[in-house]
């Protein structure tokens, strides 16, 4: 071929327009490559062992022909062989998480098309060690052993422990070794050590600077982090945990903060603003522990709203309203979270009613439970109020035989970690009440031994 018919040849296969005769200038004139397809999916992590209350993000992989790989995670559908062991989440900032939601094994599914791929978890309950109430009237907190297989306390040695004025709210460090309480007496945070036996020493250093009126101590469930919130002053102080206090900064929240929490992942914090009938909700710094108002924040609730419960999955978050000169009240607000930005939409039928001056919620460890303290001395208070939460919506139902009734005067509710007790502080002496709870309705039978010691009981935390 000359130089010139070659250079001709050359433009013309590079030319667009005569792509119909490419194939004469590849020189082979074979067939295209096979695109990769999918061949298999595989789950991870492995056939984990979950505790009841934990929270699990699954992945997808997908495996294809050429021996590469696809991440499937966002796109697959995943399923749950059993829902009332573990439920599956297919909802965007939830996908591929799975819910704990009672003790045994089942198997997740990740479904692309025609195939799946598959891992099996399985779930066990803790077991109980301690309980921990403040004793307000008494200056005190109790310590107990609890009975795993009764719920039963039984004082520790040393019990009550005595502390420099009344503690209106207390909390385990994430590790169960440091407890610190709120001294709303003597703006200060006091903190023991939890020994071996389950008996309290004071920390060196305690007790430490709070702002004015300190109602309220959370601690961060991933980092050490513990946030006080002080009537008074209107903030929320946040400090390192060493276990030694260290403040690291405040934000102000005004209009008299009464009780805050965390979502279980430790990314939002909410706090209750009585006075100005709010929620104030707070993004997390997974580094500094400071926070950050989120979109929307604050949210109105009915007025004096008091405690917060959120669910252990972290979708809901239930706010009771109390009583206040204002009126009576048998509300509970209820709201979805939104898994990234952290704001606060209210739940379809919200508010829900309970007993008269709802005081304090918790939900079971499952998250398939909410309780709530009825606190006035009426014929629709001197009670707990149980209710089925919709793992879908939120919604609440009453379950068979609510309320409960408890001696007068509750003031908090709480539950352990095993997901079987639930323990209501009252205002007076004996001071606990212990009830065992229906794994499959979630009503509550009258614990034996119950009440136990106490006096004006403001706050309970549980280890294990």
């Amino acid at each position: 071929m000359s130089r010139k018919k070659l250079v001709q040849a050359i433009l013309v296969c590079g030319a667009i327009v005569v792509t119909a005769v490419l194939p004469s200038c590849g020189g082979g004139g074979g067939s295209s490559p096979q695109r990769p397809t999918l061949q298999s999916i595989v789950v991870t992590p492995s056939n984990p062992q979950l505790f009841l209350g934990a929270n699990q993000q699954f992945t997808a992989t997908g495996k294809l022909t050429d021996g590469s790989t696809q991440d499937l995670t966002q796109t697959a559908k995943w399923s749950s062989s059993d829902s009332t062991v573990m439920l599956l989440n297919n909802s965007a900032g939830r996908v591929g998480v799975g819910n704990t939601r009672g003790s045994g094994t089942a198997t997740i599914s990740a479904s692309n098309s025609s195939l799946k791929g598959t891992t099996t978890v399985t779930v066990t309950r803790r077991t109980p060690a301690f309980l921990y109430a403040s004793n307000l009237g008494a200056n005190t907190i109790s310590g107990f052993t609890v009975n795993p297989a009764s719920g039963a306390l039984t004082q520790v040695p040393g019990s009550p422990f005595p502390t420099p004025t009344g503690d209106t709210s207390i909390a385990m460090s994430r590790d169960f070794k440091f407890l610190y309480a709120a001294d709303f007496g003597l703006n200060q945070v006091s903190a023991s050590s939890v020994n071996g036996d389950g008996s309290l020493s004071p920390l060196l250093g305690t007790p430490f600077p709070a702002g004015n009126g300190p109602v309220s101590v959370v601690t961060h469930p991933t980092a050490d982090f513990l946030y006080v919130s002080n009537q008074g002053s209107g903030d929320v102080m946040v400090f390192i945990i060493d276990p030694e206090l260290t403040h690291s900064g405040s934000v102000s929240i005004g209009n008299a903060p009464l009780f805050g929490t965390m979502t279980p992942d430790g990314a939002h914090f909410y706090q209750t603003v009585s006075a100005a009938a709010q929620v104030a909700g707070f993004s997390v710094s997974a580094t500094t522990g400071s926070l950050t108002s989120v979109g929307g924040s604050p949210f109105s609730t009915g007025f004096f709203p008091r405690t917060i419960a959120i669910d252990p999955a972290g979708k809901f978050l239930y706010a009771t309203i109390s009583s206040s000169f204002m009126g009576t009240s048998t509300s509970v607000y209820a709201y979805t979270i939104d898994p990234t930005s952290g704001s606060l939409t209210p739940v379809p039928g919200s508010p829900f009613t309970a007993g008269e001056n709802p005081v304090s919620a918790a939900v079971d460890v499952s998250g398939r439970f909410l309780f709530v303290a009825n606190n006035a001395n009426t014929a629709n208070g001197n009670s707990v109020s149980a209710f089925s939460i919709s793992p879908d919506t939120g919604v609440l139902t009453p379950v068979p035989g609510s309320p409960f009734a408890t001696s007068p005067f509750p003031l908090f509710v709480s539950t352990d970690p095993s997901g079987q007790y639930v323990y209501v502080g009252l205002d007076g002496s004996p001071g606990i009440t212990g009830f065992l709870m229906n794994q499959s309705t979630g009503a509550l039978t009258p614990m034996a031994g119950s009440p136990f010691p106490g006096s004006s009981v403001w706050s309970i935390a549980t280890t294990y």
